[in-house]
């Protein structure tokens, strides 16, 4: 009735993709989130929140399918989102990294720790150097980040709460540096 151009029909698609995520039929859950994201692409902004948070789904489903064999199509979800979440007016100064040009600094966080720990996992299967510094180098972003998210709490039962989720960056980078020490070591 509305055609495929329609954020109805998007909707759809992705609680059906919800709905076989939650039965663990991964495959089907995965066609349904690519019909989600097709329709969302044709009707907002590549930068709208929904196209972030599909994005994420997307990831956290080819985890749980045990997918990180397709690395490179798993770390481009991650840069979308990463790009989604960026204000317009920013920079684009790959050197420096400014936590305040993002919308939602939590959620870079979680995007930028996934992205980390999938390069380490490629690191881990293909032995290439590259991705293991490139791991290093976002675990550092992530450590930036967290500073400033830290700052901007005043109530100290949320900085406790963050301060879990901060644990959890803090020991899978520790991971990515022993593993480079082993590696310098060979």
């Amino acid at each position: 009735v509305y055609g495929e151009n329609h954020l109805d029909v998007a909707d759809l698609c992705l609680d059906i993709g919800n709905i076989y995520n939650d039965k663990k039929e991964y495959d089907s859950a995965l066609k349904y989130y690519q019909k989600t994201l097709k329709g969302y692409t044709r009707v907002l902004n590549k930068t709208d929140q929904k196209i972030v948070d599909l994005n994420l789904l997307i990831i956290d489903v080819q985890v749980k399918k045990k997918k990180l064999n397709e690395f490179n199509k798993t770390i481009s979800y991650f840069d979308e989102a990463i790009v989604s979440n960026k204000k317009p007016y920013s920079r684009d100064n790959r050197d420096t990294f400014t936590p305040s040009e993002y919308y939602d600094s939590k959620l870079l966080l979680k995007i930028l720790h996934g992205k980390a720990k999938v390069l380490q996992e490629r690191f881990i299967k293909d032995k290439n150097i590259r991705d293991l510094n490139n791991s290093l180098k976002i675990y550092e972003q992530a450590d930036i980040l967290i500073d400033y998210i830290r700052k901007s709490y005043q109530n100290h039962q949320d900085k406790i709460a963050f301060a879990k989720n901060a644990r959890k960056v803090y020991a899978d980078a520790v991971d990515a540096e022993f593993l480079l020490y082993k590696q310098a070591k060979t």
